[in-house]
């Protein structure tokens, strides 16, 4: 297994994908990461023929300062801009002829257009049993992620630890869930 930590996250892939700890890569940090404003994923990986763009953001014991955020959509714009600047990177990738996201640009540049996940994984606070009302904020984040993304025809999915889908074919633990 190829194993990743990413903040307070532990991620999972099987040794056949290809799988980028994108946001500490030689050509992200070296010819974007000094430019202002750009933003950057976690994780790129590329396996069951999709690939996968996954953010990841620990909220847990940050939840009053982080309510704002996600209430006025400016977290589904921060989310979005990451996409969109990571696409603009693996474009220049591409057109640079980088190696090491070489993989990840073959894909994404292929004459024929293929399957891309977008997952946003958000662990944070919650009760036991999830109130209707953090389900209406979570499925209006997703909404509002999907709207800002879809001139990219992506899909997205909104998870938290627990309930990342066993299809994807990778797993995620996070440290700061709470032992049951």
């Amino acid at each position: 297994m190829i194993t990743l930590s990413v903040n307070n996250f532990t991620f999972e892939f099987p040794n056949e994908w290809c799988v980028i700890k994108y946001d500490e890569c030689n050509f992200y940090r070296k010819r974007f990461g000094p430019l202002e404003d750009v933003k950057a994923v976690d994780i790129l990986a590329i396996g069951r023929e999709l690939l996968f763009i996954i953010e990841a953001k620990d909220f847990t014991g940050h939840r009053i300062e982080n309510k704002k955020r996600i209430a006025n959509q400016e977290l589904a714009l921060e989310i979005a801009k990451k996409i969109r600047d990571t696409v603009a990177v693996l474009y220049g990738a591409y057109r640079c002829g980088n190696k090491e996201l070489r993989s990840c640009c073959d894909y994404l540049f292929a004459p024929n257009t293929r399957p891309i996940k977008v997952i946003f994984l958000l662990e944070e606070d919650r009760p036991p049993t999830m109130h209707k009302s953090a389900k209406r904020i979570r499925s209006d984040l997703l909404t509002a992620i999907k709207q800002r993304l879809r001139y990219l025809s992506v899909h997205c999915n909104l998870h938290n630890c627990a309930d990342v889908s066993d299809r994807y074919g990778w797993t995620v633990r996070c440290q700061s869930q709470k032992a049951i």
